[in-house]
């Protein structure tokens, strides 16, 4: 199965996958019950577990990578996958019992069950697009030497505010959208809400992967086997995946409407032409950028996901951008340019610097960047940042 995944790796990678994989193989039955006991939290209007879920991996990861080395980094951060995934579920496990949101079995095939059934097909194909999409990226950048371990790193480091941000977004707005299904009034108000805190979230983090991605990646993984030239390789791709964080929020918001009204189709059919759409970009970019051309793919492709969601929803009048929403996106851009002038001044980082100096700088980095970031909102928000929730 590794050799039809991975058909550019030697023998030596294949061993080294094939064992990686068995760690992790048990992280598939964990999440699966995790996420099915979270969808029952979610029905009793808990989301703080389900959102905190996704963190939980995350941290484990980025630990792992400070520890010492069991044989290689990447045997750390399959472990860390494994004790990621048995944290989620006690995490959702404890949740449950204090609400006591028991669960029985039962063979019955009531109205909703077939609902259910009827719902889910669409959805798997949904989310496999995306899964296949990672499979053939993975397959083109096993071609490239090292390049499975450039994107890798890179990808994990985007995916943090995906999981934090985006999959928070997602997890609470699909129960208040269900609620009020036939009031597209409301829905698009809590869509622009959402949209409003999740683009202030997001584009900070957008503006610091952009303009510090080598100190994140020096201070984060430049120990042992990743050396400095390593995070040359991985810089570009970073600062390539994560232009496609914004247009990551912006699905997240606007999914929900389609998954509440059981209109799985529209959305499968708008991730299948994206996926064809990065198949072809891979090729095209792969000759002339290598590994970045694959992370360069994805953002393209995952922005015109967006712009088709958008555009559907504004077509069959679901959807409405609010002046306010825009005057309160021009703001936000304005604040993140600020931040990233004040980011780029500061970027001297010599690469020699020890493992604890790194760390208290890339802190600090991020400290200023966060005061000088609300700083500039508060300004521009004439002292009131509650401003920010009325659009």
């Amino acid at each position: 199965m590794i050799k039809v995944f991975t058909p550019g790796f030697d023998q030596s990678k294949v061993t080294l996958t094939v064992t990686l994989s068995r760690i992790m193989m048990p992280y598939i039955i964990f999440v699966s019950i995790a996420s099915l006991i979270g969808g029952m939290l979610q029905v009793k209007q808990h989301f703080a577990s389900t959102a905190i879920a996704p963190i939980i991996l995350n941290l484990c990861l980025i630990i792992s990578l400070f520890l010492p080395y069991i044989e290689t980094p990447a045997h750390n951060l399959s472990i860390a996958v494994l004790i990621g995934g048995i944290l989620q579920l006690v995490l959702i496990l404890f949740s449950a019992y204090k609400l006591k949101a028991f669960f029985s079995f039962s063979l019955a095939l009531s109205n909703e069950v077939k609902l259910f059934f009827k719902r889910v097909i669409p959805a798997i194909i949904n989310n496999c697009v995306t899964q296949i999409s990672v499979w053939i990226d993975t397959i083109m950048a096993s071609f490239i030497p090292s390049a499975v371990s450039y994107i890798y790193y890179a990808d994990r480091l985007n995916q943090l505010p995906q999981g934090v941000i985006g999959t928070a977004i997602g997890t609470v707005l699909l129960p208040l959208i269900s609620k009020q299904v036939n009031d597209i009034e409301n829905i698009v108000k809590i869509q622009n809400k959402a949209l409003n805190i999740g683009l202030m979230l997001i584009m900070p983090i957008t503006a610091a992967f952009i303009i510090i991605p080598d100190i994140i990646l020096l201070t984060l993984f430049s120990y042992g086997q990743f050396d400095y030239h390593a995070v040359q390789q991985t810089v570009p791709t970073l600062v390539a995946f994560s232009l496609s964080l914004p247009a990551f929020i912006i699905n997240k918001v606007l999914l929900p409407t389609f998954f509440a009204r059981g209109n799985l189709k529209i959305p499968t059919i708008f991730s299948l032409i994206c996926l064809g759409i990065n198949v072809v970009l891979n090729f095209l970019l792969m000759n002339k950028y290598q590994h970045i051309g694959i992370a360069i793919a994805t953002s393209i492709s995952t922005w015109i996901n967006s712009i088709l969601l958008i555009n559907y929803l504004i077509i069959n009048k679901m959807y409405k951008i609010s002046q306010v929403l825009l005057l309160n996106i021009v703001k936000i851009l304005v604040a993140t340019l600020v931040m990233s002038i004040v980011l780029y001044l500061s970027n001297y980082l010599s690469v020699g610097l020890f493992f604890l100096t790194r760390i208290v700088y890339l802190v600090t980095l991020i400290a200023l960047s966060v005061i000088v970031y609300f700083s500039t909102l508060y300004l521009m928000f004439r002292g009131n940042l509650n401003n920010l929730k009325y659009v």
